[in-house]
């Protein structure tokens, strides 16, 4: 009797400790990036979302710099590269970003030779390739978009089928389902074009909650989301809260400020332009990408509340601007759009006439 109880407990001993590995192991199959890689990578994302640019791809090539053959480096060094083009409206900085994303391709591809399942090479072989297709994605270079965002979210969807633990996987695919969906008239050529919107707003929230490297990417891209979807409550929440932690990062200040546009809250928004616009003015960083966004919607407010002769002295302002070479495409919908709307104000200032959208003002 005595042996049986023995033997009962030496069993439940070796169950127990086959628990604890079979624990230990699962929490340790996907680990975080080394300890010094994770805080040079962290570094770059605070530097990024304070305006501060060079010193976040600085931090980025430090990693770049200590550990050449890990994909790591060159891929936040293209992310603070993009983000400089995305503030600035520019293209200037390209082909840094894509000679950064190409090497971040590449040294993820080697390391996949010799260990086909290292979850963070597979990590960011797709969020590179997801990064390009985000990129032609914003010059609306449709066709290129889709077939780069293919490419890198079948790879996340590999990990994903695989349960892995890295939170990060489901921005890239989150993004990818919504915009997908919500974009299906223009990728007509696509087979299958599935409207999966929800799935992708969902995965969004879980990354702005859960995610390692990509909480506040997925704040700014639930905030484009809830704009597109005329969710401007929860477009708002989101500005507001994220806006407080990086008051200056142009994500959450125009976030804010198309939000209240969108709930009629006019004032409101025009309080905020004029806030960001007093900072550009001053601003050290060349801003004036941001002080031509700032007309802009000033003078889209003052048409809403038929302040047509404010209207049309905004749009002479934007209108007037000659951007370089490197802001034509991007800021031309802007000067366009401003030609358009100096032309109505003009005629309803003749006219008499008052916007619809006045009588909506709190």
């Amino acid at each position: 009797m005595h042996s049986y109880i023995l033997l009962k407990k030496c069993n439940l001993f070796i169950a127990v400790l086959w628990l604890l590995i079979f624990i230990a192991w699962r929490g340790a199959a996907t680990p975080l990036l080394n300890a010094e890689i994770h805080s040079w990578a962290l570094e770059t994302i605070t530097y990024i979302y304070n305006g501060q640019y060079k010193e976040a791809e600085a931090a980025a090539v430090k990693i770049i710099k200590k550990y050449p053959d890990q994909p790591a480096g060159y891929f936040f060094s293209a992310v603070a590269v993009d983000s400089w083009m995305s503030a600035h409206l520019s293209d200037k900085l390209e082909d840094d970003f894509y000679n950064y994303c190409e090497l971040a391709t590449d040294k993820a591809e080697k390391i996949l030779d010799h260990n086909p399942y290292d979850e963070w090479a597979q990590f960011f072989l797709g969020g590179a390739e997801g990064f390009k297709g985000t990129y032609e994605f914003r010059y609306e270079r449709w066709i290129t978009a889709g077939r780069h965002g293919w490419k890198g979210v079948s790879i996340l969807y590999k990990l994903l089928d695989r349960k892995s633990e890295i939170p990060d996987i489901e921005y890239g695919i989150g993004n990818y389902e919504y915009w997908r969906g919500a974009l299906a008239k223009r990728l007509w050529w696509m087979p299958r074009v599935e409207d999966k919107r929800e799935d992708g707003i969902e995965k969004l929230l879980y990354v702005q909650k859960n995610g390692i490297y990509t909480k506040v990417p997925a704040s700014i891209s639930l905030i484009d989301i809830y704009l597109n979807e005329k969710r401007y409550a929860d477009a708002l929440t989101i500005a507001v809260e994220s806006g407080q932690k990086y008051p200056n990062y142009g994500a959450f200040v125009f976030g804010r400020i198309k939000a209240l546009f969108g709930l009629n809250k006019f004032e409101e928004s025009m309080a905020a332009c004029r806030q960001e616009l007093a900072r550009a003015e001053v601003d050290s960083n060349n801003e004036q990408a941001s002080i031509e966004v700032c007309h802009f919607w000033i003078a889209k407010i003052d048409s809403a509340l038929s302040r047509y002769a404010e209207c049309i002295s905004e749009c002479n302002f934007i209108i007037k601007y000659k951007p370089g070479d490197d802001k034509l495409d991007l800021l031309e919908t802007y000067i366009s759009e401003a030609k358009d709307m100096k032309e109505w104000a003009v005629f309803a200032r003749k006219n008499g006439l008052q916007n619809q959208q006045a009588n909506k003002k709190q």
